[in-house]
């Protein structure tokens, strides 16, 4: 293991501490992160007096959203959902029954996974050290950025959410407190929940990719230099261990990540497959309605935004982990492309067992080994949607007739 440098350590402790700051402050606000978590400091200092008054406020506060949350969904059982058919019925339970479940899981399990954020941070910091020996820079400011991004888009969506339901609402406010309590609330801390869980595997991706860019600059070194690599470039098969290590750690850290969120996953893609069946039956009533008013209009807008939104948390979920997939997957092409025959033996026995490595880690991600995550996930998601929205439509054409 290489010896850490405390000036280099530092400063990028520091650098990831100032990027992921605002995604933290906001997390605290919404109970997603606990108050008094510490990943950017090496020993964690013992709680004062003021600090444990602070914990316990937080805690009762965690406790109140939570509290919120259940009290709503019995409010809005007992008023909405009693003319429904049972098949909506149904859905509705199951909706309210997820989104409490992912509540407990992001406001109860964070404090749970303490331990894995000053992990994954020390473990990004190490693995930044080694790849500084390979010629490699890290600059974490670019999340920043990424996470402010994320951080605008979700206020003005869920502004948008709730002038929609204020307006729907307009006459009704006890209604219109108890969506925004049950829908709207839940909503935020799933999606900040997501926002860490695409950070944490947008680390990762970078990472492979710096690994890739230096394998690629080694190779093409390596192929302009021919024979004279042998002497020139001794310390290549050290730098080729160095990165297959450090690749292997990478591997094994995304499994970490979706461990750590494999049971919010999987309460994910119920609910948002819910919610998009039951949201979707909305617009088809919707549409079949024979007068139109503005009323209708809002609604229809109201109801296009929720699928919106669980489809971008399905989106949320597949797509870093696809990136990350592919890039961890070119390593082997990127190797695939060393010229063997002008490579000390040391550097070929390196290549060698980093392509066996790559070879043997091309697998699929699950979450709780329910779940594969990928792509066709989405196209799986699709059918589903379609079949059980034409048996909605038939039992709501039965149950509609035989009210008649």
């Amino acid at each position: 293991m290489l010896e850490t440098s405390p000036s280099t350590e530092s400063l990028l402790r520091e650098d990831l501490k100032r990027s992921t700051h605002r995604l933290f402050r906001v997390g605290q606000l919404f109970a997603v992160v606990p108050w008094n978590v510490t990943p950017f400091e090496p020993i964690p200092k013992p709680p004062s007096w003021g600090a444990k008054l602070v914990r316990g406020v937080y805690l009762a506060y965690s406790i109140a959203i939570i509290l919120a949350v259940c009290s709503a969904t019995v409010f809005h059982h007992s008023m909405d959902t009693v003319e429904e058919f049972f098949a909506v019925q149904t859905l509705c339970l199951g909706e309210d029954a997820t989104l409490n479940v992912i509540v407990l899981l992001a406001v109860i399990g964070s404090r749970f996974v303490r331990p894995f954020y000053a992990k994954f941070v020390s473990t990004l910091l190490l693995l930044a050290q080694n790849l500084s020996t390979c010629g490699v820079a890290f600059d974490f400011k670019r999340v920043e950025t990424i996470i402010s991004r994320l951080l605008v888009a979700a206020a003005v969506y869920f502004a948008t959410i709730g002038l929609l339901e204020f307006l729907i609402n307009y006459g009704a406010p006890h209604r219109f407190i108890c969506q925004t309590v049950l829908y709207t609330l839940p909503n935020v801390i799933h999606v900040l929940a997501l926002y860490k869980f695409v950070v944490l595997h947008w680390f990762i991706y970078k990472y492979h990719t710096s690994i890739n860019r230096v394998l690629r600059s080694l190779g093409s070194v390596q192929r302009r230099a021919g024979w004279a690599a042998r002497s020139k470039f001794p310390e290549c098969a050290g730098l080729v261990e160095i990165l297959r290590k450090t690749h292997l750690q990478l591997c094994q850290l995304t499994t970490q990540v979706n461990d750590c969120f494999g049971a919010l996953t999987v309460c994910t893609m119920l609910s948002s497959f819910v919610v998009i069946s039951l949201q979707l039956f909305n617009v088809y009533k919707l549409t079949t309605e024979r007068s139109w008013s503005c009323g209708h209009s809002l609604r229809l807008a109201y109801t296009v935004l929720w699928i919106a939104l669980q489809s971008a948390k399905v989106l949320l979920i597949l797509y870093p982990l696809h990136f990350v997939r592919l890039e961890r997957d070119r390593t082997g092409s990127v190797l695939y492309s060393f010229n063997h025959s002008d490579a000390t033996e040391l550097t070929n026995n390196a290549l060698m067992r980093f392509s066996s490595q790559v070879l043997h880690g091309k697998e699929y991600h699950t979450a709780c080994g329910l779940i594969t995550l990928d792509l066709t996930l989405i196209t799986t998601m699709i059918g589903a949607l379609t079949t059980y929205l034409v048996i909605l439509i038939q039992f709501d054409s039965a149950f509609s007739s035989r009210l008649a």
